[in-house]
């Protein structure tokens, strides 16, 4: 999945500099938000994970 990701993205950067200008300036915005929504789930996982770790540790507190 990852490799036909990057095969993609090898094959619009290639696109980009014979294809029209429109054009990649489109796949490069579309490349731009997927890079931009990875991160931004990831830091949201963080989030979660230690969100999850304090209510964790407020449990155990209490129960002490």
């Amino acid at each position: 999945m990852l490799k036909e990701i990057n095969n993609e993205h090898t094959r619009k950067s290639s696109m980009k500099i014979y294809g029209h200008k429109a054009f990649w300036q489109l796949s490069d915005l579309s490349g731009f938000y997927n890079a931009l929504t990875h991160t931004t789930m990831r830091f949201m996982s963080q989030e979660i994970k230690v969100s999850l770790n304090l209510i964790d540790r407020i449990i155990t507190l209490k129960k002490e």
